[in-house]
């Protein structure tokens, strides 16, 4: 995959030399280099390729999360709140900047925004997640109970970590035998989880 990445930044530069404002090659230039982790030259070069098409939505979105890999979340947020306000209606862009806020610790924004993703992906299993633990870091444990509960309906039962964390929000609400059956999930779909081996013991 990184050797694809490298002769695609080796093709695209030759392509830009001589139409140094394409859009299709400025933009696949810019997610190759986020591939290869050269997120300053990312930036720079999705940067003048916003500035360019002011329009185009997936230019922000890269940019977005070319900041968010630099660890700019700022930035990352501004570039996806600008995606949004393109296409609205894009479930992906809009759980990115879900995610971007939770990273800014804006945790209710978080989840209202995870919320609007899951209303138009409904399948979108990681909105779901992002709710509960928006929900939970925020210290909102009656609604992040429920939004455990939701992720764990709609996503198959979820994953060891969802089950373990919403059987210590069981416990913390002195719901011992739901708890208890939460602790035994997390088992079974983590044999080797220590935190739910000892909770359970």
């Amino acid at each position: 995959k990184l050797g694809r990445d490298e002769e695609a930044v080796r093709q695209l530069r030759v392509v830009l030399k001589v139409k140094p404002d394409l859009q299709e090659a400025l933009y696949t230039l810019g997610l190759a280099l986020t591939n290869l982790k050269r997120y300053d030259e990312a930036v720079t070069v999705l940067n003048r390729a916003a500035a360019l098409y002011p329009g185009f939505a997936e230019m922000r979105s890269a940019l977005g999360l070319a900041y968010n890999a630099q660890g700019n979340f700022q930035k990352g947020l501004d570039q996806f709140k600008r995606a949004v306000e393109i296409e609205p209606r894009h479930p992906g862009d809009r759980y990115n900047l879900a995610l971007t806020l939770f990273r800014l610790t804006r945790y209710q924004e978080a989840a209202a925004e995870a919320q609007k993703a899951v209303s138009l992906d409904p399948a979108m299993e990681d909105g779901y997640r992002l709710i509960a633990r928006a929900y939970d870091a925020g210290g909102m444990r009656d609604k992040a109970v429920k939004a455990y509960e939701v992720l764990l309906e709609k996503g198959r039962g979820g994953n060891a970590e969802d089950n373990y964390r919403l059987a210590a929000l069981y416990q913390q609400s002195g719901r011992t035998e739901e708890a208890a059956a939460s602790f035994k999930r997390c088992l079974d779909k983590n044999g080797a989880s220590f935190n739910c081996a000892f909770s359970l013991g």
